[in-house]
């Protein structure tokens, strides 16, 4: 039945997101649910910034969840030409903004790394016939997350009517994928065929214009762009049925796919270039794989791509059956360590220096329902948003001393609602959308560890359930090691003196180390030694500075990120040392901004002071008339 149950969850993925994205309403207030209300008051009010980090947030973002059920029949019918010139497409950009604002805003907050949709980049969608190009719905999508400096990971599925004539119809294997019905994500396909790029010339140059529009270089750029994209990825689940590359036929258990690895390191290999030439410091991942049943599919890819990284950044899986698996179903070994073991054997092979993204995964909290393509509903034991947090949060540190340097959570989803019960916030209702304990663990621990030199396994013991019932990684940051620890029935030896202890909440002590009770509980706590993390945080009060427009000739807008509260200072000076503009101080936690006059002084170089009671930095600021 795993395979099954499995291909249930990758198929029923985009249809989820699609939902979230449809009952999303404009409120952008986030309360908190009961447990979520007994985090620490400043874990609550945290803001990270965007745009760094391990943090990633998935959502309904392509056209196909940004366009009205109507509108999806009408291009499904009428073609996207005729779409792009109808009264459809006019009011759906029109609806954009309230459909997209709230989640932005939620992304904002816990700071991530990246948004990210299965399908955001469609050919067919943005390319609909040869030489012809719309990017506007994108570009507006785009221009709404810059304002609030939320980045998106440019996925790119490489399907197109006109440049399919070399495949099959998939609607018998992938039937709700296509066609004019609610939620269809490949609604732009109207004769269902999918697969291996069958005009590869003309894929480059998509890629090269697309990836140019979005890069910030100032060539050929989205106009107003804000906020790049850095990072992109090359199709979903290519080793799937519907993927594009692998078998047509759903997973079963003892066959081996028939899938194409080697026309996916072909394809691959075309974005791979064309995305380099048009931004040289740009980073792809592979399309994320599908829990990697097709072990013999990555093995060829990755033989084939990673050698020197000379045509892979970034290797990319899913595991999204912890969505849907009863606690005592899930294993450690065959569910999660595989997945990721299969990208670290070969990492470790080519001998190359990779990280690793899992862009899709997750583990539910409540007791969802969930229906099976053969029409059994099974109700999944109740798991509390405390367990769902703490099992995440081990998974986290786990993945800092193991190369997973990223992981990406459904941002939306509601208790009982299946896929979407993994969620970081709980939807919608009387009650409005409220944090999940999980969206505040998560910020506490990217607060902690975000940036680290390295990180250690000490213990992590598993079970053939979701027990995990011991566990101790060590983490290193500017050279001062911190701990994260549960279950242990004693400190490993040497690990004595004064500890700073932060449990799942956020809520803080100072303790001797011989006052902490064991048996450790199964929520993980954080240690950190009180001297040595005294000096690491007082030299380091401030971060992320950023100044923009740099040349300036009206406001200079001045953006960063405060991890303490301080009482914070901005002053400009001449290169002879004499104060020109000073701000009032004013209090700052997490992310700020000011803004700077500078319209009457003269042209030329200054220095900016960034300053706190205990640090301060400077950085250059160019006056141009």
């Amino acid at each position: 039945m795993r395979p099954f149950l499995t291909f249930c969850t990758a198929l029923l993925l985009a249809c989820s997101l699609h939902a979230q994205m449809m009952s999303s309403p404009q409120d952008t207030t986030l309360g908190n649910t009961e447990t979520a209300a007994k985090a620490a008051l400043w874990l609550r009010n945290l803001s990270l910034p965007t745009g760094a980090g391990s943090i990633g947030a998935l959502s309904g973002f392509s056209a196909q969840a940004l366009i009205s059920d109507s509108s999806r029949q009408y291009a499904d019918k009428n073609g996207m030409i005729a779409y792009y010139a109808s009264a459809f497409f006019t009011q759906d950009l029109r609806n954009l903004r309230n459909k997209v604002l709230q989640r932005i805003v939620f992304m904002r907050k816990i700071g991530v790394l990246a948004a990210r949709d299965p399908a955001l980049f469609s050919w067919g969608v943005l390319e609909p016939v040869k030489g012809s190009y719309n990017f506007t719905l994108l570009d507006s999508l785009i221009k709404i997350a810059g304002e609030y400096g939320v980045p998106f990971v440019g996925t790119v599925v490489p399907f197109s009517d006109w440049a399919s004539s070399c495949n099959t119809d998939k609607t018998s294997t992938c039937g709700n994928l296509f066609g004019s019905v609610a939620g269809a994500d490949y609604f732009f396909i109207n004769q269902g065929k999918t697969g291996p790029v069958c005009d590869t010339a003309a894929f480059y140059t998509f890629v090269q214009k697309l990836v140019e529009r979005y890069d910030g270089d100032g060539i050929d750029d989205m106009p107003s762009l804000k906020t790049p994209i850095s990072y992109w990825e090359f199709a979903n689940e290519p080793d799937g049925p519907c993927g594009g590359y692998g078998d047509d036929k759903p997973f079963t258990a003892g066959v081996t796919p028939k899938s194409v690895p080697s026309a996916y390191s072909r394809d691959h290999s075309i974005m791979f270039r064309a995305m380099k030439s048009a931004c040289p410091t740009c980073q792809l991942a592979n399309g994320g794989s599908l829990e990697s049943f097709d072990v013999p599919f990555w093995n060829s890819v990755m033989d084939t791509l990673a050698p020197n990284k000379r045509l892979l950044d970034i290797a990319n899986m899913h595991v999204n059956v912890g969505k849907s698996a009863s606690p005592a179903r899930w294993d450690w070994g065959t569910d999660f360590y595989r997945y990721v073991n299969i990208f670290l054997t070969n990492i470790k092979k080519q001998r190359v220096a990779m990280p690793m993204w899992m862009t899709e995964w997750g583990f539910y909290s409540g007791a969802p329902s969930m229906t099976g393509l053969n029409g059994i509903v099974t109700t999944l034991p109740n798991r509390t948003e405390e367990e769902q947090a703490a099992l995440h949060v081990k998974f986290y540190a786990w993945g800092k001393a193991n190369n997973l340097t990223t992981f990406f959570y459904d941002l939306q989803g509601s208790a009982g609602s299946g896929l979407g019960s993994a969620g970081l916030v709980e939807s919608g209702g009387m009650g409005g959308n409220k944090a999940r304990l999980l969206y505040h663990s998560l910020r506490l621990y990217e607060y902690k560890f975000r940036t680290v030199d390295s990180a250690q396994q000490i213990t992590f013991s598993t079970s053939g359930n979701l027990s995990l019932p011991q566990g101790h990684i060590r983490i290193f940051k500017r050279g001062v090691a911190s701990d994260v620890l549960w279950g242990l029935t004693a400190l490993p030896a040497g690990m004595t003196g004064r500890k700073i202890r932060t449990d799942l909440y956020g809520n803080t002590d100072t303790l001797d180390a011989a006052q902490i009770q064991f048996p450790l509980g199964s929520n993980p706590i954080i240690l950190e030694n009180v001297q040595t993390m005294s000096a690491v945080w007082e030299a380091s009060v401030l971060e992320s500075i950023r100044i923009a427009p740099n040349p300036a000739s009206q406001l200079v807008r001045v953006d960063g990120y405060c991890k303490t509260p301080s009482l914070l200072t901005l002053t400009l000076f001449n290169l002879l040392g004499q104060e020109v503009v000073r701000l009032p101080a004013e209090q700052a936690t997490g992310e700020f901004s000011r803004h700077i006059d500078v319209s009457n002084l003269s042209q030329g170089a200054y220095l900016l002071r960034v300053q706190t009671p205990t640090f301060f930095t400077t950085k250059p600021i160019q006056v141009m008339r």
